[in-house]
């Protein structure tokens, strides 16, 4: 068994978009850093919605200070869990304790859209907080394919242009 929980919010008081992922996998609890696993294409992802070229060389704060202009939040639905040994899978995740976000988006009034980066996050959020839509009319909820490279169904520039349709309206 392993403890994992989420790292810190990263957001600002004008963030519009809030991407939501499940817990880090091991590899990002590792190096302290979102996505930071090369079996996620997120951050490759991320730079063809923003339309930048040549950002991988950049450090992980950097990353962060690109998204906070473009006013993204990068958050997990999961507070603390526990997983397998050596299992990044959100398969192997148990005695779950979900992410109390309402409190923070209660606190971002230019907050659009919430986009879930796989169908799990999205479901763990809608079950956590059934009555959202009613609360919050003005926030979208969308679930997006996950950047993860395990999810093979569909190639990294198909889940880019998937993305970039979905977050473009709200960079604006």
């Amino acid at each position: 068994m392993s403890a994992v929980s989420k790292f810190k919010d990263i957001f600002n008081n004008e963030t519009k978009i809030l991407i939501l992922w499940t817990v880090p996998w091991n590899e990002s609890l590792k190096n302290n850093e979102y996505y930071s696993s090369p079996k996620n294409s997120f951050w490759d992802i991320i730079w063809y919605v923003l339309e930048i070229d040549n950002f991988k060389e950049k450090d992980y704060n950097s990353k962060i200070e690109l998204l906070l202009k473009h006013n993204i939040w990068l958050s997990d639905v999961i507070s603390k869990a526990n997983r397998k040994e050596s299992s990044s899978l959100d398969s192997d995740i148990y005695d779950v304790q979900t992410h109390n976000l309402i409190n923070l988006i209660k606190q971002l009034p230019n907050l659009k859209v919430i986009v879930f980066n796989w169908k799990k996050a999205y479901e763990i959020f809608t079950k956590e907080y059934p009555n959202f839509n009613k609360e919050f009319p003005n926030i979208e909820l969308i679930s997006l394919p996950s950047t993860s490279n395990s999810n093979a169904r569909i190639t990294k520039i198909e889940k880019s242009k998937e993305w970039k349709k979905y977050l473009s309206p709200f960079l604006e």
